[in-house]
């Protein structure tokens, strides 16, 4: 067990670095890299492999050591682009946790109650997808795959970590320390 004992504000190692999205969970993983998990957003415009397109959930890499490390999209991660050509086209999933253990990375996706936009709009579950290669391949909760992103009426307490909670607990994890 490892106790912090000291915090240090390094200045020659905080960098403004500008990137389109929300919430930047991160967990450290077993390779050595720092994951991220990004929602509504494009990501950063200098990663090699930017494409323009804005994604309702993505996870990205972050490799090295500040000042010299670089953000890559973790082009295994299944992808969940917003599609704004109709309400119901998708269900929205949102990343608001993400935890490494050992090769695992697991990935708490939060769902919404009605389409977005909807009056009275409250998160009512979460959807748990893994990788057990550091992001290679990814999972749904019950180990199959490809990973699916239920539709609105396909949510349910079988593909759902946690889905319509007593007393409106949604259940979701955050990686906050």
């Amino acid at each position: 067990m490892y106790k912090i004992s000291k915090i240090e504000r390094m200045d020659d190692t905080i960098l403004d670095i500008s990137g389109v999205g929300d919430c930047f969970y991160m967990t450290w993983a077993s390779d050595g890299n720092l994951y991220t998990s990004m929602n509504d957003g494009f990501g950063w415009k200098d990663m090699p492999e930017f494409d323009g397109r804005f994604y309702n959930s993505r996870v990205y890499v972050i490799k090295g050591d500040a000042p010299n490390h670089s953000f890559h999209h973790l082009a295994e991660y299944p992808n969940l682009e917003n599609d704004f050509t109709g309400q119901n086209t998708i269900t929205r999933y949102y990343g608001f946790g993400i935890l490494a253990v050992e090769d695992r990375i697991y990935n708490f996706m939060g769902t919404l109650k009605d389409p977005v936009g909807a009056l009275e709009n409250a998160f009512i579950g979460v959807k748990l997808i893994y990788s057990e290669d550091n992001g290679k391949t990814w999972k749904n909760q019950d180990g199959s795959s490809p990973v699916i992103w239920e539709k609105w009426e396909d949510r349910n307490k079988d593909n759902m970590l946690f889905f319509h909670e007593p007393d409106s607990v949604s259940g979701q994890p955050k990686s906050e320390y």
